[in-house]
């Protein structure tokens, strides 16, 4: 269930925690262009999320918290009844820059 603190939301994003995903993208291969090959397909590959607007109106921005106050802006659309995030799936290979197990979320 998603945290509400004033105008941000914090939801869990239990694929964000699947090392498995992290895995099969990262450094693991052993050659070259296996791992180009993999990223590839990775970068291509994309999740939704919908979120009601009876939970979230209107989002104003998404994203997932980076260290370094790097964040990773997700882009946001309106399908009417619901709000959908784009999220690639290269991005959760990447824990290392972002923090995956959660989207934060600013609401207006």
């Amino acid at each position: 269930m998603p945290t509400i603190a004033g105008n941000k939301c914090f939801i869990p994003f239990l694929l964000g925690e699947n090392e498995s995903i992290a895995d099969s993208v990262g450094t693991n291969t052993d050659n070259d262009s296996g791992e180009a090959f993999a990223e590839a397909i990775m970068a291509s590959a994309k999740c939704r999320i919908l979120i009601s607007k009876e939970v979230i109106s209107f989002i104003e921005t998404a994203y997932f918290e980076g260290k370094g106050n790097q964040n990773y802006s997700i882009p946001v659309f309106d399908y009417g009844d619901v709000n959908c995030l784009y999220i690639p799936f290269i991005v959760l290979s990447q824990k290392g820059m972002y923090r995956t197990d959660r989207l934060l979320v600013i609401r207006k």
